[in-house]
């Protein structure tokens, strides 16, 4: 099986290498709705750190000390369209939050080119925290403003955006 799945991303990455990213400059992509604020926290040793959480939990609470831990952007939406600007493609985010995930918003999409201006901050905001252990994750997710996130959302002006 994971021979299976190296034979495939290898093609894809073959497949990538010949796209002329000049090409991809036409488009006009419209990306909703999902962004996640995510905590990342890696650590090794799955069975070890369920004993070191289990002793935590008996004890009535406290701290286990992870030195590897990041935030991040998350959310299928808002990472491909980070992704898909990188690659010259005109690409335009809507989505509702609250107040600092629009300055989130803006801190990991604008700086790379997504045009933000559909996004509404009278919401909440999705966050992820997502414990790996040795390439598996588990995700803990409050889904914020994402989970009721429909066609009331759009304005004038995302529906323009869209039909462009």
């Amino acid at each position: 099986m994971h021979q299976d799945l190296d034979e495939l991303t290898q093609r894809v990455i073959d497949r990538l290498k010949q796209l002329d990213v000049k090409t991809l400059e036409g488009f006009h992509v419209v990306l909703l709705p999902d962004f996640f604020l995510d905590h990342i926290v890696s650590l090794k040793g799955f069975d070890d750190v369920l004993v070191r959480m289990r002793r935590v939990y008996n004890r009535g609470g406290g701290n286990i000390p992870v030195d590897n831990q990041f935030l991040t952007s998350g959310g299928n939406a808002a990472n491909t369209a980070k992704n898909l600007s990188k690659l010259g493609v005109s690409t335009h985010f809507i989505g509702k939050t609250d107040g600092l995930g629009g300055e989130l918003i803006r801190f990991f999409l604008e700086k790379e080119g997504v045009d933000v201006a559909g996004v509404k901050t009278d919401g909440k905001l999705a966050k992820t925290v997502a414990v790996e252990f040795d390439g598996h994750n588990i995700m803990f997710s409050d889904p914020g403003s994402v989970a009721d996130f429909g066609f009331d959302a759009f304005d004038d002006k995302d529906l323009e955006v869209i039909g462009s």
